[in-house]
């Protein structure tokens, strides 16, 4: 019989608040590895959405964790390729999902990002990098609306992976909701390595002032859903 449901999240929680649990927790970042242990591919289950419950629980029938870092693919290619993105993609032979590093933003454009994080970025980042949000109205509007209607079975598949990493595995999802880093949020989405690492030596000044900036806006988009690990508090972050 091993652990149950509710001494994982005890365990955690002992972990996070600086206590000494009854045994080290096991924090597990499987990814697109669960897939591969499955004998399935990334293309399969792009094809045939349900793939994704059998692929990511059949692995915890042999790996113990306590906790996992996300429920499922994380980096999925369709909502990509929906708003004409290319960040991310599956290889030619379907095996994994690729990244291609895109970085839209200027360098001289952080006065803009300072002043309005939200609008610079929908305004200007979102149809620099998704193309089919840079179109006429009934353009975006078919591109918004094939991202939702495949939202919809990818969030009704990740509740009923959910559910059954629970019920069958006694096991806890740590991410819910979250702020993102903004140094990181620049890096990832804005600047990319190479534009980041110039500008953190030409323009800290700015760099800074952005980072502080977005950090204002992030709070604001943290929100509960992680489980129970803090003090009866979800863990999401935002302190």
């Amino acid at each position: 019989m091993g652990d149950s449901y509710q001494e994982k999240i005890n365990r955690i929680r002992t972990t996070v608040n600086h206590q000494e649990p009854d045994k080290v927790p096991i924090l597990s970042m499987i990814g697109t590895y669960a897939v591969h242990y499955a004998g399935g591919s990334i293309q399969e289950m792009a094809d045939h959405p349900e793939k994704e419950i059998e692929y990511y629980s059949s692995i915890h029938k042999d790996l113990y964790s306590d906790i996992i870092f996300t429920a499922g693919n994380v980096f999925d290619a369709k909502s990509a390729k929906c708003i004409g993105s290319e960040s991310h993609f599956i290889s030619e032979d379907g095996v994994t999902i690729q990244h291609k590093e895109i970085s839209p933003m200027e360098a001289d454009e952080y006065p803009e990002l300072i002043a309005d994080p939200e609008g610079y970025i929908f305004n200007k980042m979102l149809p620099r990098k998704a193309k089919k949000l840079a179109g006429t109205t009934e353009e975006k509007y078919a591109a918004i609306k094939s991202l939702v209607d495949h939202w919809k079975v990818k969030g009704m598949v990740q509740g009923q992976l959910t559910e059954k990493l629970k019920t069958e595995f006694q096991m806890p999802i740590m991410v819910g909701g979250f702020a993102y880093p903004p140094l990181d949020y620049i890096f990832d989405y804005l600047r990319g390595f190479k534009g980041l690492s110039l500008d953190m030596r030409r323009k800290p000044n700015e760099v800074v002032a952005a980072c502080e900036r977005l950090c204002r806006s992030g709070r604001r988009s943290a929100h509960s859903g992680g489980p129970q690990c803090r003090s009866g508090e979800t863990d999401n972050g935002a302190d």
